[in-house]
């Protein structure tokens, strides 16, 4: 069993809904036994929420009215200086 060493470290990704963690995978650990929970958000979790909005506001900037449209285009384009306009 995970569980028959004592100290042992599990770890598990999980989600936070609505108050709680919601763990990936099932735990073999008796029933009752008492857990102390470390969180980590991984920075990728930290900072995607803002993506959208980050990308939003730059095709705001650079004056991109057809982001929603065209997205599979810009995206091609995420190396450069620059969007590009779909007919090029």
């Amino acid at each position: 069993s995970v569980a028959a060493g004592l100290g042992m470290t599990i770890k598990v990704p999980a989600v936070y809904e609505k108050g709680v963690l919601k763990l990936y995978r099932e735990l073999e650990l008796p029933e009752h036994t008492y857990v102390q929970v470390e969180i980590e958000v991984p920075e990728h979790e930290a900072t995607s929420k803002n993506a959208l909005q980050r990308l939003a506001a730059l095709a705001t900037d650079l004056g991109v009215d057809d982001l929603a449209e065209q997205h599979d285009h810009y995206l091609c384009y995420a190396g450069s200086t620059a969007f590009r306009s779909p007919d090029n």
